[in-house]
């Protein structure tokens, strides 16, 4: 069975996340249910409360009215549940930190809309990386947590892809220092699809030459946007640039080989390609 991350006697938990699988499951759960709770409770009680006769009104336009009353609160509730998902994400994972580690909540709540998110990216574009390793981890999270919003297709993937390599982890046998850094590695490696636009990363069918250039552009971004991580990381910070590197030399982004791509590069390739294999992609059709 695969260790769930850092152990009690190894790490000091002022510097770490222990995770919260039931947690995340319940919030996922609640983001879900939710919505058709809250749609379903208001017409129940204007369904009581207010009949077609005390309203004034013909039987069905009061129908109508319920009706559309239930799907705006419905559309309403889904929009704020939503912003469950990124903490339940974060609650699935164990992560060590370079300092003291962050809240949660405080982490999700900054990538819990859209409109966030891009303000996000765009003050990365605008200001640069910030230097301060436990800062910057931070907010490589709220980065993370916010590709579950801009790539649907792939949603939940850079978590899976870290569970994985946990699994090779224990396998292979290797040091609590250095999974733990492998582990910020595997779940940081597609962080540089939030600079490929939401049009392609989601397409129905398959990318042309121009797309495939763009989507192929996300390693050498995200290893751009962990730069300020790479002091702590250490070696184990290859594996976000060269996670699409091939053993035969016909990867990218540098046409790495063998021995070349770095163990933990070649460790995240394998869980990145499994889930690959084994998720819903737009282009698989």
């Amino acid at each position: 069975m695969a260790s769930d991350g850092p152990t009690r006697a190894s790490v000091d938990y002022d510097r770490a996340w222990a995770q919260r699988p039931w947690l995340g499951r319940l919030l996922r759960i609640l983001s879900y249910l939710l919505p058709t709770i809250a749609s379903f409770a208001t017409t129940f009680y204007i369904s009581r409360n207010h009949p077609p006769h005390e309203v004034g009104i013909a039987t069905w336009q009061w129908w109508f009215g319920v009706l559309l009353i239930g799907v705006v609160v419905l559309l309403a509730t889904e929009k704020l549940s939503r912003r469950l998902l990124p903490l339940a994400a974060l609650f699935k994972i164990s992560l060590v930190f370079p300092d003291e580690a962050p809240s949660r909540y405080r982490t999700a709540l900054k990538t819990g809309t859209t409109r966030q998110i891009q303000r996000r990216i765009d003050e990365l574009t605008a200001q640069g990386i910030e230097d301060d390793e436990t800062k910057h981890a931070e907010t490589m999270l709220e980065l993370v947590a916010a590709l579950s919003v801009h790539d649907r297709m792939t949603r939940g993937h850079c978590e899976r892809v870290r569970a994985y390599t946990d699994m090779i982890i224990d396998e292979i046998g290797m040091s609590e220092e250095d999974a733990g850094k492998l582990r910020w590695a595997a779940l940081l490696h597609d962080v540089g699809k939030l600079f490929v636009p939401y049009e392609v990363l989601n397409k129905e069918g398959r990318p042309n030459d121009r797309e495939w250039e763009l989507l192929k552009s996300h390693t050498w971004r995200g290893d751009e946007l962990i730069e300020p991580l790479k002091p702590w990381l250490g070696e184990w910070a290859a594996a976000v640039g060269s996670h699409h590197e091939r053993w035969d030399g016909a990867g990218y982004p540098n046409g790495l080989a063998g021995n070349d791509i770095h163990l933990g590069a070649r460790i995240v390739a394998v869980a990145d390609t499994f889930d690959v294999m084994t998720s819903t992609r737009s282009y698989k059709k």
